[in-house]
């Protein structure tokens, strides 16, 4: 099964590590960032879901799910988005097989 595991894996591994280096490439990461997501949102296959601050910014509409903290101090949105994250780990490690 771990073999299993590491041939499907592998593949989704070395596209995230392509993925990686291009960001360190790019100075304007959040453009970047939003036209991933503009591509994401054209695919019917790609899920999305975003843990995000305050009222959700710019990311929120191109989010099928998100999970909106209503805050804007860091700190508290980023103990929120863990515990909510565990939450789901959680849930899903019991549910899903």
């Amino acid at each position: 099964m771990e073999n299993y595991t590491k041939k499907l894996l592998s593949k989704e591994i070395e596209d995230f590590k392509k993925v990686l280096k291009r960001i360190n490439e790019i100075t304007n990461f959040e453009k970047f960032c939003l036209v991933c997501l503009k591509a994401a949102k054209n695919k019917k296959k790609i899920f999305t879901a975003f843990f995000l601050g305050n009222k959700g910014g710019k990311l929120k509409k191109f989010s099928k799910y998100s999970f909106t903290i209503p805050s804007n101090n860091t700190s508290i949105i980023q103990v929120v988005e863990l515990l909510i994250g565990q939450v789901l780990c959680d849930f899903l490690e019991r549910n899903v097989k």
